[in-house]
Parts: C-alpha cells; structure tokens; sequence
C-alpha cells in the first residue's frame, strides 16, 4: 500500500474509531445485540467501572503536585478517541439499552433538553472563535503589549 493511501486509510480508521464509531456502536447494540438484560447489565457495569478507573488513574498519574501541566496534555485521559472513554460509552450503551420504557420520564426529557442545550452553547462558541480568529488574537497580541510595555516602563530608572 502506497503512503498516500496508507494515510487516507489511517483517516477513516481514526474518524470511525473515534466520533462516528460510538455511533455505530450504539446501532449495534441496540438492533444486533441479543444478549440478556442481566448480561447487558453485568458487562455494562464492567466496562463503565473500568473506563472510570482508567480516566481517574491517567489523571491522578499525571497531576503531580508543584508542576503545571498544559491543559491538551491534561486532558489526554478522558479525550473521546481513549479507549478508556470507549469503555464508558460502551458500558452506558449497554446499560441504557436494557430500559424498556415506552415514554421517558418527565425529568430526564427535562434534562435531555437542557443538556442539548449546553452541547449548542458549546458549539456556537467554538464556531465564534474559528470564524473571528483575527479579532481574538489581535485582543491577545495587545493584551501580550500592554503586558510587556507596562514591564520595561517598570525597569526604567
């Protein structure tokens, strides 16, 4: 395989490992998987134990008291593509799976709106930072000189 296509290749495995993997593996679940609801359960309680355990132990790993830690670098251990988190949505599937319940109730349709809601904020503040990178760095770059101005009008004598 040529490198062009090992790297076209290595995208579509990224992007339905990660993102639109836990979308079919919903799918999977929920219309292929035939095991009982007292399987479903035991493994999903498995698998979301040892995904928590995992994300609390990269974190506890790497937060070392005294040293500051850049926030990407934090972050790896719960990001979407671990399989740690995998092993959490995994489990939540499944165990989600085993409700058989015709009409949610009113408190958790109250609280999936309001958590959609969130998920829309994010996202229109991100979409406002892509779309006005200029704006955003020209307030940084005159913070950065107020900052460095402020620092040699200090030292002079």
């Amino acid at each position: 395989m040529n490198e062009s296509k090992r790297i076209v290749f290595l995208d579509y495995v990224r992007v339905f490992a990660c993102f639109l993997g836990y979308l079919v593996m919903a799918h999977y679940i929920r219309e292929h998987l035939d095991w009982s609801t007292r399987k479903k359960m035991i493994a999903g309680a498995v698998l979301m134990t040892v995904g928590a355990i995992v994300t609390i132990l990269s974190f506890y790993v790497q937060a070392t008291p005294g040293i500051v830690i850049s926030t990407p670098v934090l972050e790896i251990g719960w990001n979407f593509c671990t399989i740690n988190v995998a092993c959490l949505t995994a489990g939540t599937f499944l165990m989600f799976s085993c409700i058989k319940r015709s009409e949610a109730p009113r408190i958790i349709t109250r609280l999936s709106k309001l958590s959609y809601g969130m998920y829309l904020m994010h996202i229109s503040g991100c979409t406002y930072g892509q779309w006005c990178p200029s704006r955003l760095s020209s307030c940084t770059q005159r913070r950065r000189f107020r900052s460095s101005r402020s620092a040699h009008s200090s030292a002079a004598p």
